[in-house]
């Protein structure tokens, strides 16, 4: 595909690829192929209790702005909780993690500066092709084999 990176584009909910990445809805909003490899943006939808391990990212920022429900994003330096509204940073080489702690779904954008990332959702993902049905069963393994070729390091609890 041949990126224009100087023309407007709108992008309607029903152009995203939407899949299923450990039991969360993630909607892949705009890829790197349309932005130059300059960003991409995802929205993730989940559950109260969902959210990945702690990891790092190496390649990647990745930024988050809350649409809706209440999170806790962590990190090195601690914690925080954050409602609709809530612009959270995590710079690449960071470790840092998230979790819905509200009482129901929970939205956020995910913003990955440069783009690639979207790319390791695409291949760890399963796609969802009726977005309010049942998640598809998660795949930890396959999670885990393609972590290190996107520059994702995920710390796991000691055995």
């Amino acid at each position: 595909m041949v990126v224009d990176e100087k023309a407007v584009m709108a992008i309607e909910e029903g152009e995203r690829r939407n899949l299923w990445v450990m039991g969360s809805l993630l909607q892949i909003v705009i890829d790197g192929d349309r932005t130059g490899g300059a960003y991409a943006v995802a929205e993730d939808r989940s559950s109260p209790g969902f959210g990945p391990p702690p990891h790092v990212h190496e390649r990647e920022d990745e930024s988050f702005y809350v649409i809706e429900g209440e999170y806790l994003f962590g990190g090195e330096d601690g914690e925080v909780r954050a409602g609709p509204g809530t612009f959270v940073h995590a710079p690449k080489g960071h470790l840092h993690w998230w979790r819905n702690v509200g009482d129901g779904p929970g939205r956020h954008l995910e913003i990955f500066t440069p783009a690639g990332l979207e790319k390791f959702f695409e291949e760890v993902g399963e796609p969802a092709t009726d977005p309010d049905g049942e998640p598809a069963p998660p795949n930890p393994q396959r999670l885990l084999e393609a972590a290190p070729r996107y520059g994702v390091r995920f710390v796991l609890p000691d055995s």
